[in-house]
């Protein structure tokens, strides 16, 4: 079955327009140009990703983005932001709100359609995962692993996804606006190395909002000369192969198991 696109945007030349590039790229679209018909399709068709405009003339893109995530609340579809704004400007508002990724609107839709792939996945897999039977349900117990290898995050996900509230996502903007949100995980586990911002620049950034970061981060790498990194913060760093006896025993600390 062909992965579905939900795209939003107050303009109808626009949305036919991503229809016939989305369609040719092999996904099924539906389309939406208000805030409460994307919502209604959120419920509705389930789609696999969603694409919103933020800078449209009658459509708030801040208050799509809040009213799907009202349908979708433990945010299992992506959201990539496509927008005119500048490149910086778009980081800016994935931090902002918390989505999924980011492309730049323009005729070449090659970047969308890979910030899509990574989003969802050249499987089709969601980068977060639902809720399983056996999570623990607090929001204070949430512990987020942020790696831009989907492999990884699928081994953490069965390591801990039965055992501990967990949420998993490949881009470090993407965690970095769940910092920002109302309902933030208490331990953030990061891969030092990844494109775009390094785990180390993930953890500073963190602190910068708030030092109430400080202590609730685990680095994990594959590289030896990161091995000290985290010692002059105090932030245990994990080799991999990561030893999952470990980790456990890390985030058990934290009283953050089921």
């Amino acid at each position: 079955m062909r992965r579905k696109i939900l795209v939003v945007d107050d303009s109808d030349i626009v949305i036919a327009w991503l229809r016939s590039q989305l369609e040719r790229a092999g996904y099924e679209v539906v389309a939406a140009s208000s805030p409460a018909e994307a919502a209604e399709l959120v419920a509705r068709e389930h789609p696999t990703a969603i694409v919103v405009d933020i800078v449209m003339p009658n459509v708030d893109g801040g208050e799509v983005i809040r009213v799907v995530r009202g349908r979708d609340p433990n945010h299992l579809v992506p959201v990539v932001i496509y927008s005119g704004l500048p490149l910086r400007r778009l980081h800016e508002a994935v931090a902002r709100y918390g989505v999924s990724g980011c492309a730049p609107k323009k005729r070449d839709v090659t970047e969308l359609l890979a910030e899509l792939e990574r989003c969802i996945g050249g499987d089709g897999a969601g980068i977060i995962t639902p809720k399983l039977p056996g999570l623990t349900t607090q929001a204070s117990s949430q512990c987020l692993f942020v790696d831009d290898d989907a492999s990884v995050l699928r081994s953490y996900q069965r390591w801990f996804a039965n055992k501990i509230d967990a949420a998993f996502v490949t881009s470090p903007l993407d965690a970095l606006g769940r910092l920002h949100a109302g309902n933030p995980p208490s331990l953030v586990v990061a891969d030092i190395v990844m494109p775009g911002m390094s785990g180390l620049d993930l953890y500073a950034r963190a602190v910068s909002l708030s030092d109430g970061w400080r202590g609730r981060f685990v680095f994990v790498t594959g590289s030896d000369r990161f091995a000290g990194a985290g010692e002059s913060w105090n932030v245990p760093v994990l080799q991999k192969p990561i030893s999952v006896e470990r980790l456990h025993a890390i985030i058990a600390e934290r009283s953050f198991a089921a």
